[in-house]
This record gives C-alpha cells, sequence and structure tokens, in this order.
C-alpha cells in the first residue's frame, strides 16, 4: 500500500508539473501595475488638516489605515476610474512625530501599495521663534501655507529657522501668473533666496545711519591665464563716504584686497567684508596700476540722491537726471515726512526752476525701499494727482478680515507742487532694480499708458510683492522682520512681472568694457554713459539699437581673456530688494 501511494503521489506530481507547464506557456502573467499614485507620502502639521492624493486605476481597490487619529474618503474605488483620496488628520497633542500607514490593494495584485503619513508633534517653540512663526501665520501673503508647514527646529538661530521655514513651504506661489509670483528668486546657480528677512536691531543706532565703506562693485574675470582670478568694477561711490574720501571713483578697477590677488573661492567672503562691517573696520585695496587706497567703515547718514544734473542735450532741450539708490526716507519726526523725501521734493523744485522739460530718472542699481518714497517720487515725475491710482495692495485673507482691510488696498499719487506733470518720462534700470523701482514704471503705466514709460537698460529682478515692518522685543534683544505681506497692482491690475520688467531698449552698461579694447565705466551725468546716452538720443529725436545681448560674457576684453562666467552665487543683502510699507501712514 505505501508503495502504491507513493505512485500514486509521484504521478499526481507529474501531472500538476504537466499543467502547470501547459499553464504557463498558454496564460501569460499580467504584470501591468493596476494602480498609479499621485505621491507617495506627506508630511502634515500638528494642527491637524486634509490633505490628498489621486490614484489613477485600472483595477477596483480598497485601502486602510494604521492610527485611529487619520481617516480617509473615499476607501474604495472602481476599475477604469481616477479617485482623489482626502485624508484627514487630527490635531498631535504630543511633541512626537506619528505615522500613519494607509495600504491600498488592487484586485489582481498580491503586493499592496503603501501611502505613509508623517505628522509634526506639537508646537514647541519658544522665544524669537515663536514669535517668528506666529507672525507669519498672520500677516505672510501665503499664511495658508505657514499654517500647512512642518516647523523647522528651534535650535536654529532666527534668522536661519525664517529662512528654512520659507524655503520649504509647500504652496507659497501664485500658479495663475507665468512664472509664478514667490517670496524671493534664484542665483545663477540655481539656488532659491527669499526676500523676507529679520535682523537683530539696535536702540542706539540712529535710524537713518548704516556703517559702510560707501561703495560697490561688480565682479569680472580678468585674466586669461588664471581663470579663477576676479577684478572689481566700482560701480557708485557715496559722496563723502570713506571710499570718496580715498579717492576711489566709479569706473576704477580692484584688483587686488589686502595686497593679495582676489579669486574665485573668496568671492563671497569678500562681499560680506565690504557690505556687512562695524564701525572702525578697515580696508586696503590695490587698483590696476598699483595704487593703494586705505578705507575705514564709518557711520554716516547714506543719502539715497547719488547724483543730479540739469542737462543740456544736443537739441537743447532741459533734461533733468537724477541718480537715485534706493527708497529710503531718512530721519521721520513725529508722522511727518522722512528727510530725504523732503530733499526729493527741493531737488524737484531745483529742476523745474531750471526749467527741466524732460526727465530721467535713473534707478539701475537701486534694489527698492518704502512705498511712500516711490510714491512720492512718481507724484513729482509724472502728470498725475491725487485723484490718480498709484497702487493697490493685495493681503491675504486674514488680514483682510481681521483688520476690515478692503481689498485691494487702494493708494493714490500725491498732489505735488514741484512736480514737473511730465508725459513721459525716461527710466534706466537693469536686473539691480527691484520692488520699488519697478513699482515706478509700472505705477506710471498704469495711468500714463505703457508707451509713456520708456525703459533703458536690461530686465529688472521682477519683485511685485512688498513688506510690512513689524517689531518685536524678546528678552534683551529688539528685532525687525520685513515678511512678504502683500503683492503690487497698478490703476489697471496689471502685476505679473515676477520674470522681470523688460525693457524697450536693450542696453547693458558694461558693453564697452566687455566688447571694446580700453572700453571704460563712465561717470554718472556724462553725456556718452552708455545708457543715459540712449535716453538723451531718444529725447532729441534719434534712433537707438538693442545690445544683441543683455549680459554677455564678462570678461575684460583688455586683458585678451575669451570668456566669462559670473560667480554663481551672488549673495543676496538682506537690506535690499525690499518694498517696504509702513501701515496707516
Amino acid at each position: 500500500m505505501k508503495r502504491l501511494l507513493q505512485t500514486i503521489f509521484a504521478a499526481a506530481a507529474v501531472a500538476l508539473l504537466t499543467v502547470c507547464a501547459v499553464s504557463c506557456k498558454d496564460t501569460p502573467v499580467d504584470k501591468t501595475k493596476k494602480l498609479s499614485l499621485s505621491k507617495t507620502s506627506v508630511t502634515i502639521n500638528a494642527k491637524g488638516q486634509t490633505t490628498e492624493f489621486t490614484i489613477v486605476a485600472k483595477a477596483a481597490w480598497t485601502l486602510t489605515l494604521s492610527g485611529s487619529w487619520i481617516t480617509a474618503s473615499p476607501t474604495s474605488g472602481t476599475a477604469e476610474s481616477t479617485v482623489t483620496v482626502k485624508l484627514t488628520a487630527t490635531p498631535n497633542d504630543g511633541e512626537a512625530m506619528r505615522v500613519s500607514t494607509v495600504t491600498i490593494s488592487a484586485a489582481g495584485e498580491s503586493e499592496p501599495y503603501i501611502f505613509t503619513v508623517n505628522q509634526s508633534g506639537v508646537n514647541t517653540l519658544t522665544g524669537i521663534n515663536k514669535w517668528v512663526y506666529e507672525t507669519l501665520e498672520k500677516w505672510y501673503y501665503w499664511n495658508d501655507a505657514v499654517k500647512a508647514a512642518t516647523l523647522p527646529s528651534n535650535s536654529l538661530a532666527y534668522d536661519e529657522f525664517l529662512n528654512t521655514l520659507l524655503l520649504d513651504l509647500d504652496g507659497a506661489q501664485d500658479d495663475t501668473e507665468n512664472p509664478p509670483t514667490i517670496d524671493g528668486n534664484y542665483y545663477a546657480n540655481g539656488d532659491r533666496y527669499v526676500y523676507s528677512y529679520i535682523l537683530q536691531t539696535s536702540a542706539t543706532r540712529a535710524a537713518s545711519e548704516e556703517t559702510t565703506f560707501g561703495f560697490d562693485i561688480e565682479p569680472f574675470y580678468i585674466s586669461k591665464d588664471d581663470a579663477n582670478r576676479l577684478g572689481f568694477l566700482v560701480k557708485w561711490v557715496q559722496p563723502d563716504g570713506p571710499a570718496d574720501l580715498a579717492g576711489i571713483k566709479r569706473g576704477m578697477w580692484i584688483y587686488q584686497y589686502a595686497g593679495a590677488n582676489i579669486y574665485l573661492s573668496q568671492y563671497e567672503t569678500f562681499w560680506y567684508q565690504l557690505h556687512y562691517q562695524q564701525g572702525g573696520n578697515t580696508m586696503t585695496l590695490t587698483d590696476d596700476a598699483d595704487n593703494e587706497y586705505d578705507l575705514t567703515a564709518a557711520s554716516m547718514k547714506v543719502t539715497p540722491i547719488l547724483y543730479h544734473d540739469v542737462i543740456t542735450s544736443d537739441e537743447g532741450k532741459k533734461v533733468a537726471y537724477l541718480v537715485y539708490n534706493q527708497f529710503e526716507r531718512g530721519e521721520v519726526v513725529g508722522r511727518g515726512d522722512g528727510e530725504y523725501d523732503n530733499d526729493l521734493r527741493e531737488l524737484f523744485g531745483e529742476f523745474k526752476a531750471a526749467g527741466a522739460t524732460e526727465l530721467v530718472l535713473d534707478l539701475r542699481y537701486n534694489p527698492g525701499g518704502y512705498v511712500s518714497s516711490c510714491q512720492i517720487l512718481t507724484s513729482l515725475s509724472g502728470a498725475v494727482g491725487a485723484s490718480d491710482v498709484f497702487a493697490k495692495l493685495l493681503r491675504n485673507d486674514d488680514i483682510r478680515e481681521v483688520y476690515n482691510v478692503a481689498n485691494p488696498e487702494v493708494a493714490n499719487f500725491l498732489d505735488e507742487p514741484n512736480s514737473l506733470g511730465l508725459d513721459k518720462i525716461y527710466v534706466l534700470e537693469t536686473s539691480y532694480s527691484a520692488s520699488a523701482s519697478e513699482m515706478v514704471i509700472n505705477a506710471l503705466r498704469g495711468v500714463l499708458g505703457d508707451n509713456a514709460i520708456v525703459h533703458i537698460g536690461t530686465k529688472t529682478e521682477g519683485k511685485n510683492v512688498g513688506m510690512d515692518l513689524l517689531e518685536q522685543t524678546v528678552g534683551a534683544y529688539d528685532y525687525e522682520m520685513w515678511p512678504i505681506t502683500f503683492k503690487i497692482m497698478n490703476a489697471k491690475d496689471f502685476c505679473n512681472y515676477a520674470g522681470g520688467l523688460t525693457p524697450n531698449y536693450l542696453k547693458n552698461e558694461y558693453w564697452d568694457i566687455i566688447n571694446t579694447e580700453g572700453g571704460v565705466l563712465r561717470e554718472f551725468g556724462d553725456p556718452e554713459e552708455r545708457l543715459l546716452n540712449a535716453a538723451l538720443t531718444l529725447i532729441d529725436g534719434g534712433q537707438v539699437v538693442d545690445d544683441t545681448s543683455s549680459r554677455a560674457a564678462q570678461t575684460r576684453a583688455a586683458t585678451g581673456a575669451t570668456e566669462m562666467k559670473q560667480p554663481a552665487k551672488i549673495l543676496n543683502n538682506p537690506r535690499q530688494g525690499g518694498a517696504k510699507y509702513i501701515p496707516n501712514l
């Protein structure tokens, strides 16, 4: 019997193998995936929120969840369907992150699909970081994205905490625009930076003063034999500042710092030493003729009026010319206007008295500043008045509801007695022009028309958002934070310039230096300076031809070098690029 059973089992085994062989050959296994998920994981905040993902199904499916703190809807679907699954989590009262595994089983597949939900622990922020987060929850333009964010570690320094939080936000952009409006922009190497910033302030520093060497630079590669060696062209010099008193002029070349050549790897350090310093710090620079300049940083009032003149064109026209470097108000007494705002008014009175009938606003290096100062400058320039819309400010829903703010807030131009009242204005702007500088063009075009404002230079930064000043004292320190809190529209509701304003006439001020042996950067006010010359030519009815490239390879032609790529990451000065708004002005 035992041998018979063995024979029967052996025969059955052979039969089974035969059937399997035939079956496997005649019926191919379906290896096609039955489901496709739009994503496989998500991280949500501790407050509890609803998130979602999409399932594209070729077969019927069901899902289950681990953890009683999360629910899903729907929990099943049919074949040949596309379904959005909504996951709703309750608040997490604990400090630790918790995880739920969503298991999705498809008919005809043995292995399930896994979706993971990570929920952060309760907010344990303290001190200044707690204030930063809670303030952004209320005031930030994309505050819903802040509410949904996973919080950075409280161990981060206040400025690093702010940057980390904002750079990681999901949904903090306006996708209806192309390119979308965001908080910040991108470095040449693709890394993103944000405009919003926070500073620890000194109660003893005068609001209208800053510690500075009083000049700025543009980097170039200068050697065909040493590919990483840099030289720096002086762009502007603050009158009566340390650099001016030391003899440094616009258009000079800086070849050495502290007696040594400067290389690409040292660029960021050099930039910081130039722009962030304490009073009494020193710097020794050497030009291309081996002349040395000793500078000592000093605290001073930095007037935004860098240069001004009334130029007579070749056709005898009186042209008011103003180089305005930042929209700063200066010292404010009570609720009056700032001293720099009043300086503008006085200057335009001089323009008017001199018989100026044309205006060139040189904002090529102006990164922005106070909206109120922009309002004054534009009102002094164009044929506009108090009945014309200067700007519309869009805010988040919470601010509009809590503070009963109109949607949008509307600000009009001002009636300025010294206004030139011009129907056409020439504006020089470049990639360094941002925010309130761009607002000059956009605001005036909103009333006078697109052709009334002639933009000469290169494409601008593309900052169509602005900031409010928010202040707080935590412990022994005072802080001021400037987060993005509104978007800026003109009278025609136009605000879609996050990609920058494109010039009417493309002109690169470094063109002669790049392309001409012995080319120089001319002084402000020189009628032969490239950008100003283009404006004067147009004023006299002449023709202006675009440069073939907005920013050619920046290599000093006289060295014989053939190509230069600008240093990939030029650091962003957090005091620049801000359209600042003081509530209830």
